[in-house]
Order: C-alpha cells, then structure tokens, then sequence
C-alpha cells in the first residue's frame, strides 16, 4: 500500500486504483483529499475560509482559494503578514461598480491576486499599533513594489488608502 498524509480529514489517504496512464503522465486513484497547509494551520488563509466567518468574509475566502498565488503566500507558516479583509459587502460594492452581477464575477479576474496581494503587508501589524500611526506608508506583497497602502491611526480609527 502506497499511504499520503495528511488528509484534510485526518489519517493516511490511500492509494486505491494505481497507475492509470496519460499521454503527460500517471494518476493514482486516493481515497481522501490530501489537505494544503491552509486546512492544516490557522494560517490567514486558513481562519478566512472558517466557516464560523463566512456571513463576514465568505467572498474573500472564495477570493483567496480562486489564486494559487494568493493562497500559497497566506498559507505560509514562516510568514508573518497582516490583511486588511475586504468584507462581503466591500465584495459585493466593487462588483456592483465594475458591473458585474455578484461579487463572484469577480474571482475570474485576472487583476484579483494583485488586488488581493494590495491588501497584504510582509508584517504582523496589531490594532493597537496600527492606532499609533499617523500616514504611514506601508510595503504591500503586491508584484509591484510601487503599490503601497497608507495606514493612519490618528483619528483614533485605523484608515487605509492605497498611494497611487
């Protein structure tokens, strides 16, 4: 017996039908989903697809799973990052702005994971420090170095607003 682990529900998964062949290679038949990393830690990636938050960021945990890019970088362990989470309904705002029926018209867009990335700081910031700032220009894990966000806690709410 052939036996991966971990599962996404716990034990081995096992190799049931093995060696079924394709022109670009094998496939082997398992009898558990193997989890990624995002199923197995409270990684952001992970607590944003908690079921518990789904009335909240439900659309963001579709965002999310919908780019490999997005959901390998905030399912790293030996990261630390902080994500401004657009809410359900900031989802369903911009959907509504680019005209599109429901905000998961917008998981297809080729401009989500950067959108996505725009939100996410390299950085574990707290609210309580993000209050002591005043217009502070924060790095993004956005492609493109220039896109950078603005933290401002001195109104005694924390704002944030990109810088281009």
């Amino acid at each position: 017996d052939v036996l991966v682990t971990p599962t996404a529900i716990g034990g081995k998964a096992k190799v049931v039908t093995a060696d079924i062949t394709a022109d670009n290679g094998v496939i082997h038949e398992i009898d558990k989903v193997i989890a990624t990393r995002s199923l197995l830690s409270d990684t952001i990636a992970g607590k944003a697809c908690d079921p518990a938050l789904a009335a909240t960021v439900g659309t963001l945990c579709a965002a999310v799973r919908s780019s490999t890019t997005v959901e390998v970088a905030l399912s790293d362990v030996t990261g630390s990052f902080t994500v401004f989470a657009p809410n359900n309904a900031a989802f369903d705002a911009l959907a509504t702005k680019l005209d599109l029926s429901q905000a998961t018209d917008l998981l297809p867009l080729p401009e989500l994971p950067d959108i996505l990335l725009k939100h996410t700081l390299g950085s574990k910031v707290l609210a309580a420090t993000a209050l002591t700032l005043d217009n502070s220009v924060q790095p993004t894990l956005h492609t493109d170095d220039e896109e950078k966000i603005v933290v401002d806690g001195s109104t005694g709410e924390v704002l944030v607003t990109p810088t281009a």
